[in-house]
């Protein structure tokens, strides 16, 4: 593990401000991290031991001394200061000393007279003994010296400043960003300037609306600019990956050197205690990029739910970093919405967090952005005709790279802008009203065909689309190897898509990907029907499957596919689809790979529970709790506990509908634990809700109203309206509304099956008896759903016993409570095992054998 060196900035404060800034800056001019009292919030613990502790956890002494001796503290002897010295001599580190020139210019307050002048005297005696001093003449010359010594001690390699990619992240140009100089220096003063706002912060939030170029402004910094003062840097996209358990196991394996097994056995809430506790005492930077994938409907989970919810892991993990008390470590984060977990309800932001807005492009970056594009800026009244129509599109970034590339290609103009806008027929200043407006018409009417199809072809895929992959799906389509070329190199250049590679060394076709910005989605494929959507992404599945490549094929599923198939049309396209994953049969882990475990297993557990919803919103259980148990199994090889709990979770719901009380009990139990351990308020309350559920089956309605007032004793966070969503049956109170939930529960089976049931009640109360058994009989025909068809014969029976059919209703009855025995006799659907038994008694009938 590479280390990093961190240096101790010991001086007196008042006279020496400006001198322990540029000290601040040598050390990180050298790779160093420096620990200096300026950084430390306000805390109960008294100055000297704070400053003590920051000597104990220094690599280097650096002391800066004047012609002030100090505060001595109530109850010493000694100045801070001289008992830093002291320490740093008693660890035996390495010490720098610098004495203030006679020569400095000096002001009255930055000289002692009288008993601290004569204790100054000893101490500067004891410095000079103990080392070689150099002398200091001003601030920078202080910091031309500090730099110089600690070249003599340290060896300077590219390895300290090493950065961590957990996995191929879509690595921007650099030489991409222009302007925002701002911007940047704002990120530079986080980590060099003691006196900004910026340095107070441990989390910096950059906020941008989409294709404003906040993850390229966060990379451009952490690529290049940011200074080699990290023993580690890392950078976690959220566009690609959300899993953030996953982001935590890789990060102590990868990142702070931990062993797979050692991290593997760990739960969320340990692997996420490790890591603070690292990030409190080692100068590590993480970036978290894209963090609005980990929030609701653009807003932290806490703050769309009314923060009646416990936070989401990532959440609480910045909530708890933003509460160490010094931590030397940072978090960099760029997103569409700031999270709520670091704000207050007003909105404020909260302590130690440093909100940066990112908006347009000012008039002078905007054409620093066209010059950087290859063109030149025009003069007069066509420059004042380009500075309006980017204004007239807010000066967003990826308008004007489009509209450049858009001069670059036309022939008539030859990359001259005032040629083109005199030309131009489809002046967008008077016809179009946003840059959607804009990029639909450059879809649609300025794209030749190959391009057009290129560019939604790329845009059907999740992540990045490879080169070998979009040659494969435009081969078969009728495109060769030229055409494609040719298109890729026409969309590159109207700045549609950027070209990534994943191999730095080998620069070639084989490396490429091609990433397409959302905004540019939206205009292309968002215009698309949805019949469309699927028919286009069907065929791209369809062709990757065909080939092997079953990795490209699952990133148009969850990237096209997985939402749209949920409505109810797509039902048997989703299991069909999604089927071909797994060529070895469903009781086999899908095809997917990936060199990281992790990831290659997270993938696999995605694509397991996408066919189990499949399977649920077409009705076939039996199947789904094969692949149910099987993404259990998956997460809990590779320790993935909180993912494992959740898919217990949905696990003892299908055991609950299918009969199996006591296997579903105990899934849901053991998800209960895990959750407890882990500090998961918001599914503990799940889990012990779904055990409410499962005992007031049973009957056990004293066990269940412990367990529902321990669920609110945990944090009450449900509405009545949310209760009886998780009881799980609709209560419906009329015919009408009825109606309306089969419509509006569409994609849930289940509340289907209930529902029916629930309509030949009301139809049996009104004396319609024949359209109840239609409905009752399409209840029936689905044999997995136990319990629902053990309502559905108990329904039956009233009916055959209103109508006077005695053998009829008996019958029923005894399918009733066949049905309702589930596991028994303990574990039994208690209401309709008595309203048989009470059925059959009344006929002086013996109960059904059972197996």
């Amino acid at each position: 593990m590479v280390e990093c060196i961190k240096a101790m900035i010991s001086s007196t404060f008042m006279d020496l401000k400006e001198h322990r800034q540029q000290a601040i800056l040598a050390c990180l001019q050298e790779g160093v991290f420096p620990l200096a009292m300026e950084t430390l919030s306000a805390t109960n613990i008294s100055p000297v031991k704070e400053s003590l502790k920051l000597v104990d956890n220094a690599d280097i002494y650096i002391g800066m001394f004047g012609y002030r001796y100090g505060t001595i503290p109530e109850g010493d002897e000694l100045s801070i200061t001289h008992q830093e010295y002291l320490q740093s001599c008693k660890r035996g580190i390495p010490r720098l000393i610098f004495f203030m020139d006679e020569q400095h210019p000096l002001t009255i307050k930055m000289v002692d007279a009288g008993e601290k002048s004569k204790e100054l005297n000893e101490l500067r005696n004891l410095l000079q003994q103990d080392r070689v001093v150099s002398q200091f003449k001003s601030p920078e010359d202080l910091r031309g010296k500090i730099a110089a010594s600690l070249r003599r001690y340290l060896e300077v390699d590219s390895a300290r400043k090493s950065k961590y990619l957990p996995y191929p992240v879509e690595r921007y140009d650099r030489d991409d960003l222009l302007g925002r100089k701002e911007s940047l220096a704002s990120l530079t003063r986080w980590v060099v300037d003691t006196s900004s706002d910026e340095y107070r912060a441990s989390i910096y939030v950059i906020v941008a609306s989409s294709g404003m170029g906040k993850s390229l402004l966060a990379w451009k910094w952490f690529d290049s600019i940011t200074p080699r003062l990290w023993k580690r840097v890392t950078w976690w996209s959220l566009y690609q990956k959300e899993d953030f358990e996953i982001f935590l196991k890789l990060t102590l394996v990868n990142l702070i050197g931990r062993g797979e097994q050692e991290i593997s056995d760990l739960s969320t809430p340990e692997s996420m205690s490790i890591l603070l506790e690292t990030l409190e005492r080692e100068p590590l930077l993480l970036v978290l990029d894209g963090l609005e994938h980990a929030l609701v409907n653009g807003e932290s989970k806490s703050i769309a739910l009314d923060r009646r919810t416990v936070d989401t892991p990532i959440e609480v993990f910045l909530d708890r970093f933003r509460s160490l008390d010094h931590p030397v470590s940072r978090i960099l984060i760029t997103t569409t919405s700031f999270p709520g977990i670091l704000a207050k309800r007003n909105g404020e932001v909260l302590d130690r967090v440093y909100k940066h807005e990112l908006g347009s492009l000012n008039n002078n970056e905007a054409l620093e952005l066209w010059k950087g594009v290859g063109l030149s800026v025009p003069k007069g009244a066509a420059r004042d005709n380009l500075l309006s129509l980017m204004k007239k599109f807010g000066n967003h970034p990826l308008f004007i790279r489009a509209l450049a590339g858009e001069v670059k290609q036309d022939p008539r103009s030859g990359g001259n802008f005032n040629i083109w806008w005199n030309s131009n027929q489809d002046n967008p200043l008077g016809k179009l009203q946003n840059i959607s407006d804009w990029m639909s018409n450059l879809l649609n009417k300025k794209l030749g065909s190959p391009s057009r199809e290129v560019l939604l072809t790329i845009s059907a895929f999740y992540c990045p689309c490879r080169y070998n992959v979009l040659s494969t799906l435009m081969l078969e389509r009728g495109i060769d190897e030229e055409i494609l070329l040719n298109s890729l190199k026409d969309l590159e250049a109207r700045g549609l898509i950027n070209r990534v590679s994943e191999d730095d060394e080998n620069d070639n076709l084989e490396t490429y990907s091609y990433r397409i910005h959302q905004l540019i989605i939206d205009a292309g494929w968002g215009q698309l029907t949805t019949e469309q959507q699927v028919e286009i992404a069907k065929i791209l599945f369809n062709i990757l499957i065909d080939h092997g490549y079953y990795n490209d094929a699952y990133e148009i599923f969850i990237g096209r596919l997985n939402r749209i198939t949920f409505e109810r049309q797509y039902n048997s396209l989703r299991s069909d689809l999604l089927e071909k994953l797994f060529p070895q049969g469903i009781k086999n882990h899908p095809a997917l790979t990936d060199k990281d475990s992790n990831i290659e297993h997270d993938k696999k557990a995605i694509a397991i529970a996408s066919l189990v919803r499949a399977y649920l919103l077409s009705g076939e259980l039996q199947p789904a709790l094969v692949l149910s148990r099987n993404h259990v199994a998956v997460r809990k090889k590779v320790k993935h506990m909180s993912h494992a709990a959740k898919g217990q979770y949905y696990l003892s719901y299908e055991l609950y509908l299918f009969g199996k009380l006591r296997e579903s009990e105990k899934r849901i139990r053991e998800s209960l634990i895990i959750f407890d351990n882990e500090k998961n308020d918001f599914w503990q309350v799940l889990c012990l809700r779904m055990i409410e559920h499962l005992l007031l089956t049973r009957g056990s309605k004293e066990d269940a109203l412990k367990v529902k007032n321990q669920a609110n004793s945990i944090k009450p966070i449900f509405d009545d309206q949310t209760n009886d969503a998780l009881d799980g049956i609709a209560h419906i109170k009329n015919q009408k509304k009825l109606l309306d939930s089969i419509a509006a529960e569409v994609n849930d089976f289940e509340k289907q099956l209930s529902s029916l049931n629930l309509l030949a009640e009301s139809h049996l109360s009104e004396g319609r008896f024949g359209e109840a058994r239609q409905l009752l009989g399409e209840v029936l025909l689905h044999l997995d759903y136990r319990l629902i068809q053990a309502d559905a014969f108990l329904i039956l029976a009233r009916i055959e016993e209103t109508e006077g059919n005695r053998e009829a209703a008996v019958s029923a009855a005894n399918n009733a409570y066949k049905k309702a025995w589930c596991d028994g006799p303990t574990y039994v659907y208690h209401q309709v095992l008595e309203e048989a038994k009470s059925l059959l008694d009344q006929y002086g009938r013996p109960y059904p054998d059972v197996d």
